[in-house]
């Protein structure tokens, strides 16, 4: 339990995301324009990504494809030491 929500603060607290694919490192409000351009409504890629139900899904601004938030990795950096959040999928639930 303690795990999970350590995670979630990660998640939440975090500024940048990582594309699987293309590993571009892009801020999160690039990530939900992208989204709110195409389906307007749309929850915030970070609190999508701390509920696996949701699959809504986001592009990545660089290379175009699309992925459940929970599979991609958030980034936080402080201070010019980047710390990475791993992405649910290597979670034990």
């Amino acid at each position: 339990m303690f795990w999970n929500f350590n995670r979630k603060k990660e998640v939440l607290d975090a500024t940048h995301v990582k594309c699987p694919s293309c590993e571009a490192l892009t801020k999160v409000k690039e990530w939900n324009e992208m989204a709110e351009g195409t389906y307007r409504d749309v929850p915030d890629i970070r609190r999508a990504a701390v509920n696996r139900k949701n699959s809504f899904p986001f592009q990545c601004p660089e290379c175009f494809k699309g992925y459940s938030a929970h599979k991609l990795t958030f980034q936080k950096e402080t201070s010019g030491n980047p710390h990475i959040a791993p992405n649910t999928s290597e979670s034990t639930n």
